[in-house]
């Protein structure tokens, strides 16, 4: 970014009024390659994180039910899957399991961790599920109307909207033109001619290379019957993969393409475009049911696998390794009768994947094959590394706390301690570590940011950065569970091993 590009950056974000520590990406609708030969995109999109009382709540009222979300898989998911052979041939391509493919797959796989008859069973399990995975929009797969009907979005009466659309900025027109002609030719969007308008707009996404399209549907919340599901408390969905021999991570291709919308509804949706009149075909990401529908839809597929083998949350599906490497004295490790060359843990572990990835296939569903990470000693989940050792926040957290400066008001105390918090139960002490910054928070008290202050959220961050992993509690161990209290003047609490 040259200088002129970071004063007309520093001069914009100054205009929002939006603190370094409260900048974000916008929620996105859909993701799409601009450029792979491109390096960096030539703008750059900063947005404030939406007040409470500013964002838009949906109709809290008794659903009819002409708009019951059904869902009924008929027949044997497993019939016909492929069986994991115990000595897997040389990799030769089938179907969408390219050469060109493999060999990028095998280029990401984690240094030195799966052994070469493990490598050869990983691409025998992709190249026979192929079908289970999508590299581009052309392969997509969409759930099964028979399995999945479409979905009617339930609304209040009301008077249709229309919203103006904000020019598309020139340095991006093309890109954003080759965006939406390939979501017509996947089958996302149709032509329209309804009477309803609303705003969408693009933000790029974190790679620096990739445009997303945002449909702003506000107004459309605004009219909607809510769905109250939600999607499992982030803490214990990582926590649930912590400590496993290894895990796997499976992530939908653009998740919510692959739940069909009902006609009757897709006029809601409708936006303008260079193409004229447009509405989506399938699922809205930025509709209020949206996320609950989807998540649903994802743990009805899986739930004979649940939670044993996996825990979805919305479209990323994790995949939960054995509790035990099975190791053997001299630091070597069970391995399948048939085969000395695959350890036991491993092969446990695609039995289970394989049966994940037969379950989405049939269902009609697709994992994005550049995502995949099918066996690993450690994973991503929501913020967290998940490994062996257990669970720790993924580098990028922490550096977000270390590079923190010295808070300003107490809006970006309120942040610092929020993102802070996350970590809290890798941390001895937090609470008294934190309990200056905390007093600037009480009622009625002037912000003062003093010596005292900046010490407490040194210590803080030297804590953060030295954090130690943590493990799920085996209630059923022999061992018993101990409950300790750690109270004071300033503050109650416990920690159970």
């Amino acid at each position: 970014m040259t200088l002129r590009d970071s004063r007309v950056v520093a001069t914009f974000m100054k205009t929002l009024g939006a603190p370094l520590a409260q900048q974000a990406q916008v929620v996105a609708m859909e993701e799409s390659k601009v450029d792979d030969n491109q390096s960096e995109l030539d703008c750059l999109v900063a947005k404030k994180y939406k007040p409470v009382a500013l964002k838009v709540r949906p109709v809290l009222s008794e659903l009819p039910d002409r708009y019951r979300i059904k869902r009924h898989i008929i027949g044997d998911p497993l019939a016909g899957m492929p069986q994991l052979p115990t000595h897997p041939p040389e990799f030769t391509p089938k179907g969408r399991y390219t050469q060109e493919r493999m060999e990028k797959m095998d280029a990401g796989l984690e240094p030195d961790f799966l052994w070469p008859e493990e490598r050869k069973l990983m691409h025998n399990v992709i190249r026979e599920q192929n079908e289970a995975f999508a590299w581009d929009d052309s392969e997509q797969g969409s759930f099964k109307e028979e399995y999945f009907p479409p979905i009617e979005i339930p609304t209040i009466a009301h008077v249709p909207w229309i919203e103006k659309n904000h020019p598309i900025p020139p340095v991006i027109y093309d890109k954003v033109c080759k965006i939406i002609k390939r979501k017509i030719e996947a089958g996302v969007y149709e032509p329209s001619n309804s009477s309803y308008r609303s705003r969408w707009f693009c933000v790029i996404k974190k790679d620096g290379k990739s445009l997303r399209l945002v449909h702003s549907l506000e107004p459309l919340n605004k009219v909607t019957i809510a769905h109250s599901g939600l999607p499992p408390a982030t803490e214990e969905l990582a926590m649930h993969f912590a400590g496993r021999a290894c895990n796997g991570v499976l992530d939908l291709y653009v998740g919510y393409d692959e739940r069909v919308l009902a006609e009757s509804s897709r006029d809601l949706t409708t936006f303008q475009t260079p193409f004229g009149a447009l509405r989506l075909v399938t699922l809205p990401m930025d509709w209020t049911n949206s996320v609950p529908i989807f998540h649903d839809d994802v743990t009805y597929i899986l739930q004979d696998e649940i939670p044993e083998f996996t825990m979805p949350y919305i479209d990323d599906v994790p995949i939960r390794g054995p509790l035990s490497r099975y190791e053997l004295p001299g630091g070597k490790y069970e391995t399948i009768p048939e085969n000395s060359g695959i350890r036991q843990f491993v092969w446990e572990h695609f039995v289970a994947t394989n049966r994940i990835l037969q379950r989405m296939k049939y269902s009609g569903g697709t994992f994005s094959g550049p995502k995949t990470i099918l066996c690993a000693n450690t994973i991503t989940v929501v913020g967290f590394h998940c490994s062996y050792k257990g669970r720790m926040p993924t580098s990028d957290s922490i550096g977000i706390i270390t590079r923190w400066g010295p808070c300003e008001d107490i809006t970006d105390v309120r942040s610092f301690l929020g993102t802070a918090v996350r970590c809290r139960n890798h941390i001895p002490k937090f609470i008294s570590i934190a309990a200056p910054l905390y007093d600037l928070l009480r009622k009625g008290r002037d912000f003062h940011w003093g010596p005292v202050e900046q010490q407490a959220m040194d210590e803080l961050k030297e804590a953060i950065r030295n954090c130690f992993p943590i493990r799920k509690i085996q209630f059923l161990s022999d061992q018993p569970v101990v409950l300790s209290v750690d109270s004071s003047w300033r503050a109650v609490g416990y920690y159970i091993y």
